[in-house]
């Protein structure tokens, strides 16, 4: 009897993602870095209801991941910035949505979602918030 053949791509396990999540934490500890810790951010994940391709169903097969910025020299003040919304398997395309401006974003892959984070971030409104939060302190 001959072996069956190793049909696996030779490269399957060479492709390295860096996971949305994870960029959100890198982006969290730069701004309490800059801040002095004077704000913090708490990335709060939870399971998501997705629709279906038939879209007439719910059901809880994605992740939420939550970007609250918090103070806690005003009582662990907290607002959230923004969240994300993708499947727990497939990484991208996800949502994004930016709480101040109230809009979604259809994040491709992992630039363009380091550019929309950088949009983001870079609005009025985000600069604003930021500016006023930490005048109360």
């Amino acid at each position: 009897m001959s072996e069956a053949p190793n049909l696996w791509p030779e490269d399957i396990l060479e492709k390295k993602i860096t996971l949305p999540k994870t960029i959100l934490l890198d982006q969290a500890k730069y701004l309490s870095e800059m801040s002095n810790n004077i704000l913090t951010v708490e990335i709060k994940t939870s399971p998501a209801l997705l629709s279906n391709e038939s879209k007439d169903t719910l059901t809880a097969n994605g992740l939420r991941h939550e970007f609250i910025i918090k103070v806690p020299a005003l009582g662990n003040y907290q607002f959230p910035l923004l969240w994300i919304l993708h499947g727990s398997i497939q990484v991208y395309p996800f949502q994004l949505y930016s709480i101040l401006e109230e809009t979604f974003y259809d994040i491709r892959d992992e630039e363009h979602f380091k550019g929309t984070l950088a949009k983001i971030f870079s609005f009025e409104k985000t600069r604003n918030a930021i500016s006023y939060i930490m005048s109360q302190v």
